[in-house]
């Protein structure tokens, strides 16, 4: 070796024991198996005006063994502040592993905390950088949110995960459920912010087994399928349910798909449509202080079930059907626009937001009244669908057996 390259790899190793020294680890590393997983959480009025904070943690341990079914796999926590951050430190102190929030699904909102108001605590959820704005929020029916975090399902075993698989194949638009989109809608001078609710069935109106008086493999623990509307100060002012919310959903752009049941007074039987790819368009008009706002639905949809005499590969029959079905939504749309408006005031639809955009200058007069002048705008409806597909060929059976 020359002298030269003895130099080198000197200088070379010099070098490389340098940087090993100068690098640190990572010494406030905590180890997954110091870490709580926490799947959900959930926000409960508490006396006083102090707010009650929950959290469902799993138990790797009890996953791990293959409990039976319906066995609980994770432990709820509890704890009351003055806020969110002052109760998640002190429930922090009732558990020996450090709180890791990434893994959060959904926050639940007892319906007693979301009639006092909740728009104070979206700070946390945006601030704070362990909180995840994608996660989903939900208003709990009738209960506390705690309460729905202690049940069980047979498919998912915890409550939070079942809730949220139920959200992503549902007929609402995630969105419609996401933390990030309530709390922009309630920054929004012309628009209201939804909820989806969440409906807890109790086990004691739930089928049960004989032989362990455990709940039925059967049984549904929660129901989803209503909305929940707020006012301008983030406080509850109602629920929307079944069809309702549907409907409304679509009017306010959050419905994805959606599955009808005509009656078609012509074959003296029901048609079912299964709706895909349904839009809706807002056009508002200002013209001397009267507001009227044109709202189009439209929607592409398949024939799924047929229990009337109609042969819908007759193209009459099937413009029959498809007419029946744009009058009855068109009716159903007209009636829950005129509910929001008499009895809740609180425009989730987002008719000012269009107006603000049409009109910026008259609308600096309305933002400040807007519910009151929600109230009293004139509504006009239009819904235009297009049936792509009938199913099977020729009349069904019912047509079939009043042929034979």
């Amino acid at each position: 070796m020359t002298l030269h390259s003895l130099r080198r790899t000197v200088y070379s190793l010099f070098v490389l024991t340098t940087c090993m020294c100068l690098t640190t680890g990572c010494w406030d590393m905590v180890e997954p198996n110091q870490r709580a997983l926490w799947v959900g959480s959930a926000v409960d009025a508490a006396p006083k005006g102090r707010v009650r904070l929950s959290g469902q943690i799993l138990v790797p341990s009890a996953m791990a063994e293959g409990k039976q079914l319906g066995a609980r796999t994770d432990i709820v926590k509890s704890a009351t502040g003055a806020n969110i951050s002052d109760a998640m430190a002190r429930l922090q102190q009732q558990v020996s592993r450090k709180t890791y929030l990434s893994h959060r699904l959904a926050w639940f909102v007892g319906e007693p905390m979301a009639k006092r108001g909740f728009k104070t605590l979206l700070d946390e959820f945006g601030r704070n950088p362990d909180s995840n704005l994608r996660t989903y929020i939900l208003v709990v029916k009738g209960a506390d949110g705690a309460e729905f975090l202690k049940g069980t399902t047979f498919l998912d075993g915890t409550a939070t995960l079942s809730a949220v698989r139920t959200i992503r194949f549902g007929d609402f638009k995630e969105k419609a459920a996401n933390l990030r989109f309530f709390a922009a809608e309630s920054l929004k001078d012309g628009q209201r912010p939804l909820a989806l609710a969440i409906e807890p069935r109790s086990a004691s109106s739930s089928a049960r087994s004989s032989s362990t008086g455990e709940p039925s493999p059967t049984e549904a623990p929660f129901y989803i399928r209503d909305i929940a509307l707020f006012d301008k100060h983030g406080r509850l002012a109602g629920f929307l349910t079944d069809q309702q919310a549907d409907t409304a959903a679509w009017v306010a752009g959050q419905l994805a798909r959606e599955s009808l049941t005509v009656y078609m007074p012509e074959g003296q039987g029901t048609v079912t449509l299964h709706l895909q790819h349904v839009h809706r368009h807002i056009d508002s008009l200002l013209q001397h202080g009267t507001i009227l706002v044109r709202v189009s639905l439209s929607g592409t949809g398949l024939v799924i079930e047929n229990n009337s005499s109609l042969d819908l590969s007759q193209p009459q029959n099937l413009h029959y059907v498809q007419r029946r079905f744009e009058e009855s939504i068109a009716g159903q749309t007209r009636r829950v626009i005129a509910e929001v408006q008499q009895n809740y005031g609180t425009d989730i639809f987002g008719f000012g937001e269009d107006i603000h955009r049409r009109y910026p200058y008259p609308w600096r007069g309305l933002r400040g009244q807007w519910d009151e002048q929600f109230r009293q705008l004139k509504t006009d409806v239009k819904v235009k669908l297009s049936i792509r597909h009938q199913g099977q060929r020729g009349p069904g059976y019912v047509g079939n057996d009043e042929n034979a």
